[in-house]
């Protein structure tokens, strides 16, 4: 939910929809990835530590702080897909 995935979300909604953006490729150095186009592409699960976008829906939870992605697409279509608290790397391992 951190910065490289606020920039992958915005473009899946940003390329996905190219009556929004006026063109389908500019900027993506490969529209198509085998069968798949942005707009194939679906966020089915969301993990954060930062209690500040745990319960958002992903595509809120992207410009919750300590994000400083541009944005460049705002107006994203809901995921779905609700943050859940995920474990820190700091945490001591169940036994």
């Amino acid at each position: 939910m951190g910065n490289c995935f606020s920039s992958l979300l915005q473009g899946i909604n940003f390329y996905g929809d190219t009556s929004r953006n006026g063109s389908s490729d500019v900027g993506l150095m490969h529209r198509r990835i085998g069968p798949y186009e942005p707009q194939d592409i679906e966020v089915v699960a969301a993990f954060d530590i930062d209690r500040r976008k745990v319960g958002l829906d992903a595509a809120e939870a992207i410009f919750a702080r300590p994000n400083c992605t541009k944005v460049f697409c705002k107006n994203l279509k809901p995921t779905g897909a609700i943050v859940m608290m995920a474990a820190s790397s700091t945490a001591s391992p169940s036994t």
